[in-house]
């Protein structure tokens, strides 16, 4: 017998032994398709330009009261944990930076494989988000184990509402990006930062002056609209980056700040779809070592966009040039004129010009540049991007 009641369906069945189960589930509502796109010509591709709606989507849920309780727990806990693996510990370490920069309050990002097995310190008064497109990443759902066994508020930040995770989580923020077909993930990686952004501000509503929280508020409202202008972008803009990268033997991607994460996330980007062998680094970490890889067989990608660090940013640049290495920057007008003003060998020097960001909005903007140059140097060498080598969706195995 099959019944229904406020969505739900339950059906009624006979074990054999003449026992009444009953087995229930709610159907699932898909979201995020965008049909009113053009026919891409792969999924990596349709989903990279589904981004500016996804965000619109989640900037939209937090408009109402539906993470009240989440959202007044994180605001009352001392500490916030965020973990994940892989892309989704590149977001949990975006929102670290943005959590104590502009949310005034303790983060920790931590990567769940590494955190399950190191016996951690925890505080009763924290409270610990696990980041995962699938919902079912084994070693960020035993680290969720982990901190529930020590009766520790935990949260779900995931694509899949009926997932292992969002089950188990005190509460859950689903992320609204729709199916994610492509293996590697872009539209739920920036779904991930949508929702950090998401709490941010509600942290940042009590702890940062109006004047603040209206800055912040204004860059969070605009980034759809900027991503959109990065999509626009001509294909004659990215031939010469892709160029240059295609004769690399080392690629390194570097950004200071919360463009550090970025740039890892980058990195991992390119060797995820087009194999090259990619590192991403903080810049101020070039001279420590990183330094002795540079050679002409070295393209170097500065995550550069014109704010408080760029000077140094620049003299990171020079380090790499008088060392016979190239150097591509990902930056905006103003970067760009300063570049040009500057006394680096412009033979040397790759630009492209991206829109001007705020303090919310630029590792967004830089994660999808980051995106679309992977996606085209793998296009050109021919990939799957689809579905790279050796690597699974769903990682549910240690």
């Amino acid at each position: 017998m099959i019944q229904r009641e406020n969505g739900a369906i339950s059906c009624h069945f006979q074990s054999e032994q003449g026992r009444e189960v009953v087995k229930s589930w709610q159907p699932l509502e898909l979201t995020g398709r965008e049909d009113s796109h053009p026919v891409f010509e792969d999924a990596t591709l349709r989903e990279i330009y589904e981004q500016p709606s996804v965000i619109r989507r989640m900037m939209e849920a937090f408009r109402g009261r539906e993470f009240e309780p989440i959202l007044e727990a994180i605001s009352q806990a001392q500490m916030l944990g965020l973990i994940g693996c892989g892309s989704s510990f590149y977001a949990s370490l975006i929102g670290k930076y943005l959590f104590e920069i502009w949310g005034r309050v303790s983060a920790q990002a931590e990567v769940a494989s590494e955190f399950r097995y190191r016996a951690p310190v925890l505080n009763e008064h924290s409270f610990y988000l696990f980041l995962s497109q699938s919902g079912e990443t084994l070693d960020t759902l035993q680290a969720m184990e982990m901190v529930r066994a020590q009766k520790i508020s935990t949260g779900a930040v995931t694509n899949v509402a009926h997932s292992s995770m969002a089950k188990r989580a005190d509460a859950v923020i689903p992320l609204r990006a729709g199916p994610e077909v492509s293996v590697v993930s872009t539209k739920a990686f920036t779904a991930q930062l949508a929702a950090l952004v998401g709490i941010l501000l509600r942290v940042a509503k009590q702890r940062q002056s109006k004047d603040v929280l209206a800055r912040l508020q204004k860059d969070a409202k605009k980034i759809p609209e900027l991503l959109e202008e990065i999509l626009r972008i001509r294909d004659d803009a990215w031939k010469p980056l892709v160029q240059q990268l295609l004769q690399a033997s080392v690629i390194l991607f570097l950004g200071r700040g919360v463009l550090y994460p970025v740039a890892l996330e980058g990195a991992l980007k390119l060797k995820e779809t087009s194999y090259l062998h990619a590192e991403g680094y903080p810049a101020g970490e070039l001279k420590h070592g990183p330094i002795a890889l540079v050679d002409v067989h070295t393209v170097s990608v500065f995550l550069a966009p014109w704010d408080e660090l760029f000077p140094k940013v620049l003299s990171n640049a020079q380090e790499t040039l008088a060392r016979g290495g190239t150097a591509i920057f990902l930056t905006d007008a103003i970067g760009q004129r300063e570049i040009e003003k500057s006394d680096l060998p412009q033979g040397k020097v790759v630009t492209l010009v991206a829109p001007e960001t705020g303090e919310i909005s630029k590792s967004f903007v830089y994660s999808v540049l980051c995106q679309m140059l992977a996606y085209k140097v793998a296009k050109f060498r021919g990939c799957n991007v689809d579905r790279p080598r050796n690597l699974a969706k769903a990682v549910t195995v240690e």
